[in-house]
C-alpha cells in the first residue's frame, strides 16, 4: 500500500495505490493521483487516518480497468 497524503486537517490526499493478495488472487490498484476532490475522502486523528474512496483496479479474469470502492485505516509510529 502506498499512500500520499498531506499533515492538514482533514488531510489532502495527493495520490494512493493498493495490492491486495487473498488466497493466490492479487487484486492491483496501482499508483494513481486523486481526480478530483470526492474521489478520496480522509480522516485524521492523532496518527491515525480513514481513508474511503474509488480508484482504478485491475480485477483478475476481467481485461481493463474498472472502478474499485476501497477504505483503509492506518496508524503512523
Amino acid at each position: 500500500m502506498t499512500l500520499s497524503l498531506s499533515d492538514s486537517t482533514p488531510p489532502d490526499v495527493n495520490g494512493f495505490g493498493i495490492s491486495l493478495k487473498i488466497g493466490s488472487v492479487d487484486y492491483q490498484m496501482p499508483y494513481q493521483p486523486v481526480q478530483s476532490p470526492t474521489q478520496v475522502e480522509a480522516t485524521r486523528q492523532g496518527k491515525s487516518y480513514t481513508l474511503t474512496g474509488t480508484g482504478h483496479a485491475v480485477i483478475p479474469g476481467q481485461t481493463g480497468m474498472r472502478e474499485l470502492p476501497f477504505g483503509v485505516h492506518v496508524t503512523c509510529p
